[in-house]
């Protein structure tokens, strides 16, 4: 399943706005340039329709949160009670399986706040089994993760499922495949996650793609 990029409808409020949405005033604030802004056109990977823009992940992240890795050391794991914390093995291309979730002490978990889910989170696998990307339903709020799975945050106003879909692109593991770390135990830094180049299309845009892609995944599913 593939698809082509066409001209942008005239009508789509342009990415760039949305952007301005999602952090107002942080240019004016910084006063000059610095790492986060976009992408420059001669930069760009390859180009897209107008109204689109080039980005970083970090740029479309919750302004108040940024992306973490979880536990460092699980531990073992408690006769009862405990907090489900999610290993790479629980983190699938598209879903999280909940079938081999195991828990670490409060004590332990109590230290890895910043990575304590809420719902609306894209949890992307950064060590270990890589390729799994999956949003994270509600009804895992107050779960955490291991340390081979980052914590995306994205901001509310960006479709979870879009990002989810943009991760699981073949373009954007080509990136994540060119950028790993290590020789034996590879990973991928988070500083590198947080700059990965994304082409972000307008909003009304990524919603009409999330709607194409579950329709054409549903037609899938009854195929088979």
């Amino acid at each position: 399943m593939r698809g082509k990029l066409v001209p942008q409808d005239p009508n789509d409020n342009p990415a760039s706005e949305l952007l301005v949405s999602l952090h107002p005033g942080a240019k004016k604030a910084r006063g000059k340039k610095t790492k986060s802004d976009n992408i420059t056109l001669a930069d760009a990977p390859f180009d897209c329709p107008k109204g689109w823009v080039w980005t970083k992940v970090q740029n479309v992240l919750d302004e108040n949160r940024e992306i973490s890795y979880g536990v460092i050391k699980l531990g073992d794991e408690p006769k009862s009670g405990g907090i489900p914390t999610l290993r790479c093995s629980d983190v699938r291309a598209g879903y999280v399986d909940l079938s081999g979730v195991r828990k670490v002490r409060e004590t332990i978990e109590a230290e890895y706040a910043r990575t304590r889910l809420s719902g609306g989170e894209v949890v992307i696998n950064i060590r270990g089994t890589l390729g799994g990307v999956a949003l994270v339903p509600p009804d895992l709020s107050g779960f955490n993760v291991a340390r081979e799975v980052a914590v995306v945050p994205i901001a509310d106003a960006i479709p979870g499922p879009f990002m989810v879909y943009l991760m699981l692109s073949p373009y954007f593991w080509d990136h994540i495949q060119n950028n790993l770390r290590g020789i034996a135990y590879k990973g991928l830094n988070l500083g590198i996650l947080r700059d990965l180049p994304i082409p972000l299309p307008p909003l009304a845009e990524q919603h009409r793609i999330v709607a194409k892609v579950d329709a054409l995944l549903a037609l899938c599913d009854r195929l088979e």
